[in-house]
């Protein structure tokens, strides 16, 4: 969780985001679909908009 919230540079509220992008990397999550486009900050975490794609 530390590591993702420094390559994150996290700050604020987006703490939450950094929880979820730490769940996924230990489940093995290697893409999130989300209109949120502040996970794209996240290394070794694909993001994928479902309104777009």
């Amino acid at each position: 969780f530390r590591r993702i919230v420094k390559a994150g540079h996290v700050a604020g509220g987006q703490i939450h985001d950094a929880r979820i992008a730490a769940l996924c990397e230990l489940q093995g999550v290697k893409e999130l679909w989300t209109a949120d486009r502040d996970f794209t900050r996240f290394p070794g975490l694909s993001v994928r908009n479902p309104v777009i794609a």
